[in-house]
């Protein structure tokens, strides 16, 4: 019985991230967080000594979270359910949640951690960046069963290292990483899309073709 509900919520996610709408969401999101790191890294130390940093990135993650996912739910209903239908997601469950708040608590104390420590950890930030968002990817192609994740996954962790190897430091690395991935997952998301659309037409016009 539990082969075949892990099944279905598996065909589920695929379903939603088939037509890559949300991946590219994703990565229009990361760009921002790319471009406010880019802007903390051409700026003035004193600008940022205020405080304007920590406060501009769960803006900008927030924001962006929300106004994503409006703009997926009407792209979805203007191209994916009248092609493939419409199918109701279950909201997470409270342990899931859970989970999830732990996995950032976790991450943030990382990355606090080395903050404090000497520059040259500072440095390695870009490297955490990849290896824990793209450990996500690889969790993400597994659940929705869909192998470009897994790709975006081991992207994610080499441009990370080397965004750390080159030596651009935690701000900069950063930057360079966010926009680096955010360009992938762009990408990846406009061919998924593109591919979505020419395997699939609307269920209208299936049906009058059928008829």
């Amino acid at each position: 019985m539990k082969p075949d509900i892990d099944r279905m919520m598996r065909r589920t996610w695929r379903y939603w991230y088939e037509d890559g709408l949300a991946e590219m969401a994703g990565g229009l999101i990361f760009l921002a967080i790319g471009l406010l790191f880019l802007f903390e890294a051409v700026s003035s130390p004193a600008l940022w000594s205020a405080g304007l940093s920590s406060i501009g990135l769960p803006v900008v993650v927030i924001a962006g979270s929300w106004l994503a996912s409006r703009v997926v739910g009407r792209l979805k209903s203007r191209l994916t359910y009248p092609r493939t239908g419409y199918v109701r997601y279950r909201r997470p469950r409270r342990r899931r949640a859970v989970r999830v708040a732990v996995s950032a608590g976790v991450t943030g104390a990382l990355v606090a951690f080395l903050l404090a420590m000497a520059p040259a950890s500072r440095a390695w930030i870009p490297t955490l960046q990849g290896v824990l968002i793209g450990t996500s990817f690889f969790y993400l192609g597994y659940t929705a069963d869909l192998t470009r994740f897994y790709i975006l996954g081991a992207l994610s962790v080499l441009v990370g290292v080397a965004a750390s190897l080159v030596g651009l430091g935690d701000v900069s690395g950063s930057a360079a990483y966010f926009t680096g991935v955010g360009l992938a997952l762009v990408g990846s998301g406009t061919c998924a899309l593109r591919a979505y659309l020419r395997a699939t037409a609307p269920l209208a016009e299936v049906e009058e073709h059928g008829q």
